[in-house]
């Protein structure tokens, strides 16, 4: 009886701290803060294509001419596989210009909502979650590199 005691106790922690880092994955409000956003123009250094959570490295110049580098955090890998983003979408040298909401604990770090390059019209639109107006996740525009148009 002790054993089968025991193991129910293991199993309700396990199951207690899973559903606590699950949630605390999805807190983007938590990291981000969701009342600002701000509005880069920055070229492409590094894009990594990775789970669960894909980033990008980018140089912004600003006025001034000082360069400043950022780190463009993007949803959820999976949901970006689904409209269209390859490893292959952004490049090297690819000016962007990405609105997003900036980190709360990290300098020059933004989670993005919407990615435009200029050079070919491509435009990633992030699904904004529960809100009334939302629109899901979308890529507008050609996009040459993965052969996707619209």
């Amino acid at each position: 009886m002790k054993l089968k005691h025991l193991i129910i106790a293991i199993f309700c922690v396990g199951y207690v701290a899973y559903i606590g880092v699950v949630w605390a994955h999805h807190a983007i409000g938590a990291d981000f803060n969701p009342d600002e956003y701000i509005t880069i123009k920055a070229l492409v250094k590094d894009f990594r294509f990775i789970n669960p959570h894909p980033y990008a490295t980018a140089d912004e110049i600003d006025a001034e001419g000082e360069e400043r580098e950022w780190r463009l955090l993007l949803d959820d890998r999976w949901e970006l596989v689904e409209v269209g983003f390859s490893r292959s979408t952004l490049q090297p040298g690819d000016e962007l210009v990405v609105i997003g909401m900036p980190s709360q604990r990290e300098e020059n770090t933004l989670y993005v909502r919407q990615i435009e390059r200029p050079s070919d019209g491509f435009v990633y639109i992030e699904d904004e979650g529960e809100q009334e107006d939302s629109r899901p996740a979308s890529l507008v525009g050609p996009n040459r590199r993965n052969g996707l148009d619209d």
